[in-house]
């Protein structure tokens, strides 16, 4: 492996790794009970904030990776491949699927134990697909879609994913505070 491409992958590893410890030190705040909790009736449960941020991940690994051959080795047992979620193994034109994929996401039936493994194995899958591309698939751009410029490449990708999980991670600490837990401080006591 090129010492850069082994540096670039233990990088985008390491900040999966990091992410991943960071939102189950926040769900570590809630029960089974807490699952359906949701400040206002419009809003996501608690439940519903992590299997949105997996959908958010799945999507943006299987929709806009899927040009890069080398990611097809990996496979997906987490919960649901993007793909037959959002109904389609295209890349994303335009915002459509979030109909589909948050209908389908949110009748799961699931635990917070089950929860936390979803999104767990989740984020290893994202992991494990942005440490197989060649530096050169790696410097790619996306091409053509409806979300973020058409010359984002893997990493700026990486930033909208870990950005988006971090701003569910925030707003699951407010739904903690609200039930009167007290959420733990992602980064302190990290091991």
């Amino acid at each position: 492996m090129p010492e850069h491409k082994a540096f670039q992958n233990t990088v985008f590893r390491v900040k999966f790794h990091m992410h991943n410890e960071y939102f189950l030190r926040t769900l570590s705040a809630f029960n089974d009970e807490d699952s359906s909790f949701r400040p206002q009736q419009n809003m996501l449960s608690v439940k519903d904030q992590v299997l949105h941020t997996v959908g958010a991940i799945e999507l943006f690994v299987s929709a806009y990776l899927s040009t890069i051959d080398s990611t097809s080795k990996i496979t997906h047992t987490s919960f649901r491949p993007g793909e037959a979620w959002s109904g389609s193994s295209t890349a994303v034109k335009d915002m459509r699927w979030t109909q589909n994929a948050d209908k389908k996401h949110y009748d799961e039936q699931v635990d917070m134990k089950e929860i936390k493994e979803i999104f767990s194995k989740t984020m290893a899958y994202a992991s494990n697909v942005f440490s197989i591309p060649s530096e050169a698939e790696l410097q790619q751009p996306i091409g053509e879609n409806s979300l973020v410029p058409d010359f984002f490449r893997a990493e700026d990708i990486i930033e909208i994913m870990l950005d988006h999980t971090a701003h569910h991670r925030g707003a699951l600490a407010q739904y903690a505070r609200l039930l009167g837990h007290s959420p733990k401080i992602p980064y302190f006591d990290m091991p």
